[in-house]
């Protein structure tokens, strides 16, 4: 009985494994994701190493990704995308879905723009590319997907989103209902000033200087929520400790007058129990 036993059990082995590879080979991997709500429901994919996208049209998001796989003859796999392009139209229903129901990455990043015509015409590769780059580079802070549903489903019900904007992305606020603001440059300097640390090369004056952020901690001042950096600048430190803070209060100004919250407000408010929204500062410590 032994021998017949083993035999079966090789045979149970190769089924499975064999199941595993058609599983595997029958998968559509998407490396950019589009989705749009209007009044149909628009799904637009691109494959990795794959210039074409492909669109569909129907009632829901489920509803779509059966569609795309009937058409494409295999499962549309999420789990590796690296870009996901929302617009204005209500999407945040359906990324919670994406992110909850398909398992995609909560690293991938994602960008406001016009989902099709971006993927119709663009190769997602170039935008997760440069999106990496600047953020390695302190251009911009980071905007993954994790960050964007925190925000979203945060006290101002707002994200902060990269959007396509020539050589380098812009960034915008963007609410749960779909309403927009984009930031001037000034506040993009300021978001990063005020969400990360690490180095920063910045131009003043015609030179490159280098901004090392040592520290940013958030403290309750006087009825007031102050943010403290300490950074590390290499050259000019008074004038460039002015310019940072001048940066982060015109991001503070442009994120309040939009009712947003992208800088950790809610955890500041509620470790020193606060019910209403403080008055916000910020102080910059330059050292040489």
């Amino acid at each position: 009985m032994k021998p017949i036993a083993l035999m079966i059990l090789s045979l149970f082995l190769i089924t499975l494994t064999a199941c595993g590879n058609d599983s595997l080979d029958n998968r559509v991997y998407t490396q950019g994701l589009g989705i749009s709500g209007g009044e149909n429901f628009t799904l637009t994919f691109q494959r990795f190493e794959d210039v074409n996208s492909h669109t569909i049209h129907a009632e829901t998001l489920s509803e779509a990704m059966q569609m795309q796989e009937a058409n494409n003859g295999g499962e549309i796999f999420t789990g590796h995308t690296e870009l996901l392009c929302i617009d204005k139209s209500h999407t945040l229903p359906y990324v919670k879905e994406l992110f909850y129901q398909q398992w995609i990455s909560p690293s991938c990043k994602v960008i406001f723009t016009n989902p099709e015509e971006f993927l119709q015409n663009y190769d997602c590769t170039q935008m997760v590319h440069t999106i990496r780059m600047a953020e390695e580079n302190s251009i911009l802070p980071i905007t993954d997907l994790s960050t964007v549903l925190n925000e979203w489903l945060g006290m101002g019900e707002t994200a902060l989103l990269p959007v396509p904007a020539g050589k380098l992305p812009a960034l915008v606020l963007m609410r749960q209902n779909g309403d927009v603001l984009r930031l001037s440059e000034e506040a993009i300097r300021g978001m990063y000033w005020l969400r990360e640390t690490g180095t920063k090369e910045i131009s003043y004056q015609g030179e490159n200087i280098s901004v090392k952020i040592i520290r940013l901690e958030k403290q309750y001042e006087n009825e007031t929520l102050c943010y403290h950096l300490a950074v590390n600048i290499s050259d000019n430190p008074s004038e460039v400790q002015k310019l940072i803070r001048s940066d982060c209060e015109k991001a503070i100004a442009e994120m309040r007058s939009f009712g947003a919250d992208v800088i950790g407000i809610q955890e500041a408010m509620q470790q020193q129990n606060l019910d209403t929204i403080p008055e916000i500062s910020v102080k910059v410590h330059a050292f040489t």
